[in-house]
């Protein structure tokens, strides 16, 4: 509740914090996903059937307030990870030749080194549907 944020133009900003924190409720509000309802429209739905009709007023009543007002683009990177059926190495490369001090770059940025230690084949181990999967983090 009253919270405030003005991004300045051309500022890069992260969201970041603990889970439950907000973080996703900030950023759909952000990407207009999420509507604000304020008391006064609170106390007249308490009693409501939440119909097509109902939630249509709602998202009108949102916007028509204009709570949130955003210029520019924004970048969102889901919390959902995107994980071939194929082997770790495969899921690095996603089909570039093979460079070395990229790839360990990347093994080391993403702090795989520990996990590629004890999976059997490694880098080359299958992951996804047919074969283990990995943590989304």
């Amino acid at each position: 509740q009253n919270l405030q944020l003005t991004i300045g133009k051309g500022e890069f900003v992260c969201i970041i914090g603990e889970v439950g924190s907000g973080k996703s409720s900030l950023i759909s509000a952000l990407l207009g996903d999420m509507i604000h309802l304020g008391p006064e429209t609170l106390d007249n739905l308490k009693n409501k059937e939440l119909t097509p009709e109902v939630l249509e007023e709602m998202i009108r009543l949102s916007k028509e307030w204009g709570i949130i007002k955003v210029s520019g683009s924004v970048s969102l990177v889901q919390q959902v990870p995107w994980i071939q059926n194929k082997t770790i190495r495969d899921n690095i490369l996603f089909g570039l030749p093979m460079d070395v001090q990229k790839y360990n770059a990347t093994i080391e940025a993403c702090q795989l080194g520990s996990d590629l230690k004890i999976l059997n084949g490694g880098d080359l181990t299958e992951i996804g549907e047919k074969g283990i999967n990995l943590s989304g983090g």
